[in-house]
């Protein structure tokens, strides 16, 4: 009965269709780009953390290697530069490992992860 009623209605022209149309593809891009948007910021934001985790490690191996006491300490004075925390800090026979971690950014934060980690080793 609906569709009889429905094919009976005549339009008389098609105007406001492309509005529409546009006003859709509107609302698709931003359902779709805002969550790729904020994807892409995630991915940003760990990858920085990973270069500033292989800065502290590379900096606490140059320690390490010349033999310089405590290259912890240069890990921990590298990573405060860095804005990152040095959560550890330990050797393997002439390696030096460390794991660094940062506050996420805000739009991380919503999806439930609060802090970013990275690990990195240097040395021989």
């Amino acid at each position: 009965m609906l569709t009889h009623l429905i094919s009976k209605i005549k339009f008389k022209d098609d105007s406001g269709s492309v509005s529409m149309l546009m006003l859709a593809v509107l609302l698709m891009t931003v359902m779709f780009g805002t969550p790729l948007m904020c994807l892409g910021g995630a991915v940003s934001a760990q990858q920085k953390l990973a270069n500033s985790a292989d800065l502290v490690a590379i900096g606490a191996a140059n320690e390490f290697l010349a033999d310089l006491p405590k290259p912890c300490e240069a890990a921990k004075k590298v990573a405060a530069q860095n804005h990152v925390q040095l959560l550890n800090c330990e050797f393997q026979n002439l390696a030096v490992i460390v794991k660094v971690a940062v506050s996420a950014p805000n739009f991380t934060r919503r999806i439930g992860v609060a802090t970013l980690t990275a690990r990195a080793k240097a040395g021989l």
